[in-house]
């Protein structure tokens, strides 16, 4: 009757080695095909596989304190990157921008719009009082 290793291996001589185990004189067999099969399979995939699967992983976890409510400081300090640049980075990247303009509206981000018609009734509104700090206190002084 022939022998077996774990897995089903025939043990031969070709396929079977002897190693010390511990200190003293114990010996353990090892199969040589199992062996060969862990060292061509690990069981992980490989790195970009890898890199995926945590980046949405990730992104995930980002979705999910989105809807318990967390703060957008929390978020940024919990998401997993090291600030907000590498958070918006990642998702600009894999093209969540249903998750970006949640973040961007929890942060208080505001566009500004193309003004239409005169700020003040009568003159026509001209965009170089408003890009100055110097002119700042003209506008609330002529309101």
């Amino acid at each position: 009757m022939t022998e077996l290793c774990f897995n089903g291996h025939v043990r031969t001589e070709e396929n079977t080695r002897w190693n010390k185990r511990g200190r003293g004189e114990q010996l353990k067999r090892i199969c040589l095909d199992c062996r060969r099969e862990k060292a061509n399979r690990n069981g992980k995939p490989d790195a970009a596989a890898q890199q995926v699967q945590r980046t949405t992983e990730l992104h995930e976890d980002v979705e999910d304190m989105i809807k318990f409510g967390a703060t957008f400081h929390e978020i940024v300090q919990r998401s997993g990157y090291s600030s907000w640049a590498q958070l918006r980075g990642s998702l600009r990247r894999r093209g969540r921008t249903d998750l970006l303009e949640k973040l961007r509206t929890k942060r208080g981000d505001v566009y500004q719009t193309q003004l239409s018609g005169s700020v003040i009734p009568g003159k026509p509104a001209r965009a170089s009082h408003f890009g100055s700090s110097e002119r700042g206190h003209w506008i609330a002084e002529n309101l």
